[in-house]
């Protein structure tokens, strides 16, 4: 599947549940606050990548479920720069990665 998250806000606080059964999940976040506060559930996705982290606040305290490693090789892409993270809203629990074998799997 393809989300894009293209516009501000378009994503923010969102759920998106990923396709199971193996398949990928592509998340674009190419806004500002276009994936603040968005949970992603892609614990049985083939493979998940976030892209495009780079707008002002687009992908601040997200809730990431990232598949696991498929025989040793991280499927979980998460792709950005100083907008990907935690902002400094007291009220927020930050950013939070579920990954069954760590930073292994991203």
């Amino acid at each position: 599947c393809f989300i894009s998250c293209s516009t501000p806000y378009s994503c923010q606080s969102s759920i998106i549940n990923c396709p199971k059964n193996n398949k990928e999940c592509v998340v674009l976040c190419q806004d500002i606050s276009s994936c603040k506060s968005l949970t992603i559930n892609a614990r049985f996705a083939s493979q998940l990548d976030i892209i495009d982290c780079t707008q002002n606040e687009s992908c601040l305290d997200m809730t990431i479920f990232c598949p696991k490693s498929v025989d040793g090789n991280p499927v979980c892409l998460i792709e950005g720069n100083h907008n990907l993270g935690s902002s400094n809203d007291q009220n927020s629990d930050g950013m939070q990665i579920y990954a069954i074998h760590g930073w292994n799997d991203i």
